[in-house]
């Protein structure tokens, strides 16, 4: 089946593990990689908005 390309086998040679998938559509894995991609920058977005945010309200305590 590995052969025929209907499962895709990983072999893990120090561990002695063998692991069986079903082979993935390439349309699907650049989606899936999509989806994390942009979930990860949503992220990124965020984190910076709170860190702007943070420095904003610490320059303005130091002024008053």
């Amino acid at each position: 089946m590995v052969v025929s390309k209907a499962l895709v086998a990983k072999i893990d040679r120090p561990i002695g593990i063998v692991s069986f998938q079903t082979a993935k559509d390439s349309n699907n894995v650049l989606n899936s990689w999509a989806t994390n991609l942009e979930k990860l920058l949503d992220l990124v977005e965020k984190r910076c908005h709170q860190k702007h945010k943070e420095t904003m309200v610490h320059k303005a305590a130091l002024k008053v």
